[in-house]
């Protein structure tokens, strides 16, 4: 018996939930404490009389007084403060933006910048030549794939080489780029923004 008013005063919570979704209040409503007793009070007799008793319970809902004001601040709510134009969910982009890369790095040596800035040259912004330069040139272990690093998402590199992949022109040698590992040259082959 205990177990089926459990089950009847979770299904009576899931009606009213759904009651009060329809009704535009979800999260803000609460349980008086006449709707428990009626939760816990359902007839196990029949499906109706379940139902009924679900029905009165969701009718001894009251808003709390925070789900007022909750509901007149959203009333008075206008399209140039939505949460989109607020910038609210601006660092989910670093979840759902990915890129693909390769990069050549040279650790830091005297002339690492200048002969960077000669293989820069000499690549021409073609991918071919670019991984050909990074298995012979390349410190980094992604050498022998041709410098490739792969699809990875926002944030998954430091921060230098992240604002060159995520903001700069696809399918073009960028660099020299200094970061704490060294100096790389990065050719970007894929974004999505």
């Amino acid at each position: 018996m205990a177990v089926m008013r459990s089950l009847l005063s979770h299904l009576a919570g899931f009606l009213l939930l759904l009651a009060s979704t329809v009704g535009g209040n979800a999260f803000c409503l609460a349980f008086s404490p006449s709707a428990q007793s009626a939760a816990a009070t359902m007839s196990t007799s029949t499906t109706n009389a379940a139902t009924r008793n679900a029905a009165n319970a969701a009718a001894t809902l009251t808003p709390t007084p925070t789900c007022q004001q909750s509901q007149q601040a959203a009333r008075s709510t206008t399209r140039s403060t939505s949460a989109l134009r607020m910038g609210l969910f601006d660092g989910l982009k670093r979840f759902t933006d990915r890129a693909a890369a390769s990069h050549i790095l040279l650790s830091f040596a005297p002339d690492a910048e200048s002969r960077l800035e000669e293989m820069k040259t000499d690549i021409d912004d073609s991918p071919i030549k670019f991984a050909e330069f990074a298995q012979l040139y390349s410190e980094c272990p992604s050498s022998s794939s041709g410098g490739s690093l792969g699809e990875f998402g926002r944030g998954a590199m430091v921060k230098e080489f992240d604002e060159v992949v995520f903001h700069d022109e696809l399918n073009v040698v960028h660099g020299p780029i200094e970061t704490k590992f060294g100096y790389h040259l990065i050719y970007i082959t894929q974004r999505s923004d």
